[in-house]
């Protein structure tokens, strides 16, 4: 355990160390908030925390940061003053193996080259460039912020107001599958808008050396110079407000008094530690509808010598040999459908950063880390069997990489129930709050709930983006909210 607190009065007390968590404690020390830190995990960081095994540095989750230095982690750290985390780019920042090969340009000014290089290798009619061009460069390219009918509409339906072309259709979703971890139909166009446009404008796809957490941790470091006290182990079992103060009870049978509670976790996961019956009954059942998006199985795999440039493998993977004139809107559908049911699907989303080519320092002797995620469900009964897909995921990682079976050292498989568990959101989802049509934008989750002094923020209310950067952007604006409801007295 992390420190040792008395029980005793807190400004804020914040449940939680991940990306959303970390960034509300940071910024709220950074306003000289008194501030209290419980994390229900041995280690700091949710899905971003790291562990040790041979001598190698794994990442918990999968992670890049889509804008570096430039999004909103860069943005944070400069506000803060902290210069001690270096985020990395690459060359080649990422490539598609498998159904489509092709690799990103070095810079964005490239990128209309290797827009129509993706045109000739997926083979588009000369009818439909004209559509596509526009839906890429007036659409997804626009950079502006996406109106309420926009976050309304679904990708799926914006694709095909440009065109039907299955090929081009599968490469977007795809794309959006990768950020989101939903369905085209489900997933908001407006939400695939601005994160599309900002992470191809600022071009920064980044890692950080030290690993994925090192902003984790270099957040939480500052914070706790200025007094901030981080417990770990100390799992939030309830909330409750009395006289103007939230007592908040640890699975241990402490309890600590504060004037707000920034919750992290789940805003299902928040309701049930307060108790439903102490919220207005159409907030209530907001909550229950919310619907969180799919998440993915891991193979973390350690290859004897680098047999990968780029930064991170990106792509649809067949192992029936499905090729690019064999796409249909019928089969992606199928394809969906069967990930939703559980059943390993041909083909597959493959996306696998490589850390080890941003910090050779996370593995010893030159050897080679992949963190490869197979887009699967959340459901606890999947239709093919964990074996299915562990074994699935590596023929896909063999059939994209020459000579990966022969070169690797060890993997381990990480279901994702398991990885539910680590993060203990209702459902396992990858995203709590999925960015579907209805749950975006304007029609997002407030950070401030009903109950005077308790918000959400993270990837559960709030914020627009992808994966950690929403959690921080979120947090972000939760805790400039806070500051400015303590101003007014409003708590």
């Amino acid at each position: 355990m992390e420190g040792t607190t008395d029980t005793h009065k807190f400004d804020v007390l914040v449940i939680g160390t991940g990306a959303g968590g970390a960034t509300a404690a940071a910024l709220a020390a950074s306003y000289g908030m008194r501030t209290l830190v419980l994390e229900k995990n041995a280690m700091v960081g949710g899905s971003l925390a790291h562990y040790n095994k041979r001598g190698i540095r794994f990442d918990m989750g999968s992670h890049l940061f889509s804008r570096g230095r430039k999004g909103p982690i860069g943005q944070l750290l400069r506000r803060l003053n902290i210069n001690d985390v270096q985020f990395v780019t690459l060359p080649v920042p990422a490539a598609s193996r498998g159904i489509l090969d092709i690799r990103l340009p070095s810079t964005r000014y490239g990128l209309p080259v290797f827009f129509m290089d993706a045109m000739r290798r997926l083979n588009v009619p000369s009818s439909e460039i004209l559509g596509i061009s526009r839906m890429f460069f007036s659409g997804l390219m626009s950079g502006s912020r996406p109106s309420d009918s926009v976050d309304r509409t679904s990708l799926h339906e914006f694709i095909l107001s440009y065109t039907d072309y299955a090929p081009i259709y599968y490469m977007f979703s795809f794309l959006m599958g990768i950020y989101f971890v939903l369905p085209p139909w489900e997933a908001s166009a407006g939400e695939s808008i601005y994160s599309f446009s900002r992470q191809f404008r600022n071009y920064s796809l980044s890692y950080t050396r030290g690993g994925a957490d090192r902003f984790i941790t270099a957040l939480l470091d500052f914070a706790r110079a200025k007094g901030v006290q981080v417990l770990t182990r100390t799992p939030v079992t309830g909330l409750d407000r009395k006289n103007g103060t939230w007592l908040v009870h640890t699975r241990d049978g402490r309890e600590f008094r504060t004037r707000t509670v920034i919750s992290t976790t789940g805003l299902k996961d928040t309701l049930d530690m307060v108790g439903q019956q102490h919220f207005p009954k159409d907030w209530v059942s907001m909550v229950r509808n919310l619907k969180g998006s799919l998440n993915a199985y891991q193979v973390k795999a350690v290859l004897k010598r680098p047999l990968v440039e780029e930064g991170c493998i990106i792509g649809g993977v067949s192992l029936k040999g499905i090729q690019v004139g064999d796409l249909t809107m019928d089969l992606l559908n199928q394809t969906t459908r069967d990930v939703i049911d559980g059943r390993v699907p041909d083909p597959m989303a493959l996306y696998a950063p490589v850390p080890t080519n941003f910090d050779p320092a996370l593995a010893p002797d030159g050897k080679q880390v992949i963190l490869a995620t197979i887009y699967g469900p959340t459901r606890p009964d999947p239709a093919s069997p964990s074996q299915e897909w562990e074994k699935a995921s590596l023929d896909a990682l063999n059939s994209v990489i020459p000579g990966f079976y022969d070169n690797l050292e060890f993997y381990d498989f990480v279901d994702i129930q398991t990885m539910g568990r680590w993060m203990g959101k209702q459902g396992a989802p990858a995203i709590s709050t999925g960015q579907t049509t209805g749950q975006v934008g304007r029609d997002r989750p407030s950070s401030r709930t009903p109950l005077p002094g308790l918000y959400v923020s993270g990837d559960s209310a709030g914020g627009r983006g992808i994966g950690v950067e929403l959690a921080v952007d979120s947090s972000v604006k939760c805790v400039d909210m806070v500051k400015s409801d303590l101003e007014r007295r409003r708590i």
